[in-house]
């Protein structure tokens, strides 16, 4: 892949339109391009269903709070949900609509 290429093309002034054409056609110059543009989507598609798991494992935590109280003692379940919220505050459309978490740097876990 021609970086230099395609930073010329970015700096340069022309429309973004165009710009896009010559970034795909210097794409499209490197035999590798398409394996390395799938394994930046599989990478993506583990990720979110990884996520998907924990937010489902989660909710069914939930629910079983919800229905016996006893599987919520000490607020177990509100804690389980403010550490999902926290540890995924860097994923795009994930957070508490509602509450206000202040989620600082050295709270967010790998």
């Amino acid at each position: 892949m021609n970086l230099n290429k395609l930073k010329t093309i970015l700096n340069s002034d022309i429309q973004d339109e165009h710009k896009e054409i010559l970034i795909i056609e210097a794409l499209a110059e490197d035999e590798s391009v398409v394996t390395k543009i799938l394994s930046i989507i599989d990478a993506e598609r583990k990720k979110n269903t990884k996520l998907l798991k924990s937010l489902n494992c989660l909710l069914s935590k939930a629910l079983v709070g919800l229905d016996d109280k006893k599987f919520n003692e000490g607020n177990y379940m509100q804690r389980e949900i403010e550490d999902f919220f926290i540890k995924n505050s860097g994923e795009k459309h994930i957070g508490s609509l509602f509450k206000n978490l202040n989620v600082s740097e050295d709270k967010i876990k790998d």
